[in-house]
């Protein structure tokens, strides 16, 4: 066999140059690239952050999707409008048509708004979208027109008007609630010989301090700058004052709650337009189109809302005539029952429980205490035998002598406690076995001194009552009216627990659906609540129109109970990353 050498391998031998260019070339490729995909990156980042800062989702309501930069929009608008109103307040400070205290009090308010926006805009947002469907459904247009007078509103500072008054309120007979019509007619009387007065020629503030019966007759009536719509005066008053020329007068007008006034229009600060208001809102970067949407879905909710009061309290509806038992848990800290009691203190040295101070707790502060407080107990001791006089007496002496002048005010009445909320040897004195409605206990000393206490009565909890109270309305022959009067924690418990009559959003959505749902005659089922518990009565259904009582309520509450059903059943989604600027 022949061995062959293996030929020689041809290398080529490039010059050492081309090698770098090329391994440079691939490094400035690969570098490009690196830029490259940083720079898609960076602008994929950009564009993520924009569009969450400006698109992205915030919340939708019934599949209408609100975004970030409505959000925004509707921020900047409350602020915007928060800072006008302020401006607003220093301006008619500086006019002298705004007291400073005023001026600070809503001050407060504007600055408590301010702090809100944040937590609150969102909220705004979804209430807008959603009444404005419910507005659609209801068959409510707004126009441009509408939207350009709400402008023009806003760009108006009102009539202002500077008043004094004269009141004279009827005088109640001892023991009655409302004034004779004899009564009314003196009152009445002497209001028009006030008038008359002044008409003839005394000056008005010597009249008001003589005669008025208000809180300006001080100032000699001087009621201050007041708008056509102020709260705090009489609207038929201020319907007559803005009627009357500068210096004029009104006559004699009977008010809402039953007293009789007139007025001297002393000054009138006339009506005027801001031209720059347009001005202001494109200054603050706000969007014309922008602004007159927010004009709008405020027109929207005021008509929504008139459309509703309209069809509750101009049109008869179905109604229930009821009677309640209510048991409260506000206040029961549990556990076990509850017992109420009256008392008298008698504090170390006489000194006062509620300055935090330490009491006197030497021994003879304590023995004096002691002694004033035995001594009150056998004064009333003497008076057991006779309910009547023991409670008028002990409730006399609590006005006094306690030195708990809270309770004390009030005869000293404290209320519904349990055991474990009183100091140790208070509640054990009154949590004794075998104690009656009624018993005079003490002296018993306490942290605070020394107590006699008036024993009154003992309950269980609240839900153990509810259940003993449910099993009494349902045996036949129940007194519904007489277990409410002794049992009930409502203000109506000595009427027998008689609300009247019930409409349609009169009341909050789950007491209303507990007396819609109670069949007539019979007594409801017990419904629970954050605040108690209540048992209802449901006398005589009756389609009617609402009385006056009804009226009052319905036009307070009447919207904002119907707004709360239809929010509830609205399909409603929130993404909380949604901001505020």
């Amino acid at each position: 066999m022949t061995f062959r050498s293996k030929p020689a391998v041809k290398r080529s031998h490039r010059p050492s140059w081309e090698e770098k260019d090329r391994r440079n070339l691939y490094i400035n490729i690969g570098f490009a690239l690196v830029i490259f995909v940083g720079v898609l990156a960076l602008v994929g980042a950009g564009a993520a952050t924009y569009y969450a800062a400006h698109f992205s989702t915030v919340a939708t309501v019934n599949g209408t999707s609100l975004n970030q930069d409505q959000l925004n929009d509707q921020a900047t608008i409350d602020k915007f409008r928060i800072d006008q109103a302020e401006a607003q307040l220093a301006d008619l400070n500086q006019l002298g048509r705004l007291s400073d205290s005023e001026y600070q009090t809503r001050l407060s308010v504007m600055e408590q708004q301010r702090s809100s926006v944040a937590g609150s805009t969102l909220d705004r947002l979804v209430d807008n979208t959603l009444q404005g469907q419910l507005a659609a459904q209801q068959g409510i247009i707004v126009t441009d027109a509408q939207v350009d007078q709400r402008l023009l509103d806003e760009a108006t500072t009102k009539e202002q008007r500077r008043l004094s008054m004269i009141s004279v309120q009827p005088e109640v007979s001892t023991g009655a609630t409302v004034p004779t019509d004899a009564q009314k007619a003196a009152a009445k009387a002497k209001a028009e010989a006030a008038l008359a007065e002044v008409k003839g020629g005394q000056k008005f503030a010597d009249v008001a301090q003589k005669v008025s019966t208000d809180a300006y007759a001080a100032n000699g009536g001087d009621t201050g700058w007041s708008l056509a719509t102020e709260a705090s005066l009489d609207s038929k008053l201020l319907a007559a004052a803005f009627a009357t020329a500068k210096g004029g007068l009104t006559d004699v007008i009977e008010g809402a709650d039953g007293s009789f006034r007139f007025a001297q229009v002393v000054d009138v600060a006339p009506q005027t337009v801001d031209p720059a208001w347009t001005s202001k809102i494109e200054d603050a970067r706000i969007p014309m189109s922008t602004y007159r949407t927010a004009v709008r879905s405020d027109l929207v909710r005021d008509a929504l809302k008139a459309k509703i009061l309209a069809d509750v309290t101009e049109q008869a509806t179905a109604q229930r005539q009821v009677s309640e038992i209510f048991v409260s848990s506000a206040d029961y800290q549990g556990p076990g029952d509850q017992v109420k009691v009256r008392h008298i203190l008698y504090t170390p040295g006489d000194a006062d429980p509620s300055t935090g101070s330490p009491l006197p707790s030497d021994a003879a502060s304590l023995a004096a205490a002691k002694v004033k407080a035995q001594a009150t107990y056998d004064k009333l001791k003497a008076l057991q035998g006779d309910p009547a006089a023991l409670l008028k007496e002990f409730e006399t002496i609590a006005k006094t002598d306690s030195k708990d002048t809270t309770s004390g005010a009030d005869g000293g009445q404290l209320g519904w406690f349990t055991q474990g909320q009183l100091d140790r040897g208070f509640g054990d004195a009154i949590f004794a076995q075998g104690l009656k409605d009624g018993d005079l206990v003490g002296p018993v000393q306490s942290q605070y001194g020394w107590h006699v206490i008036l024993y009154e009565a003992r309950r269980g909890p609240p839900e153990e009552r509810i259940n003993g109270l449910q099993t009494q309305v349902n045996a036949a022959g129940a007194d519904f009216a007489a277990l409410a009067r002794a049992n009930s924690d409502a203000t109506d418990a000595s009427t027998g627990g008689d609300m009247r009559w019930v409409a349609r959003y009169q009341l909050a959505q789950d007491l209303e659906d507990a007396i819609f749902a109670a069949p007539v005659g019979k007594p409801s089922a017990s419904l629970q609540t954050s605040d108690g518990y209540y048992l209802f009565l449901v006398r005589a259904e009756e389609t009617r129109k609402p009385d006056a009582a009804q009226l009052s309520t319905l036009k307070t509450d009447a919207f904002t109970n119907w707004y709360t059903v239809q929010r509830a059943k609205a399909v409603i989604s929130t993404d909380a990353a949604g901001t505020t600027p």
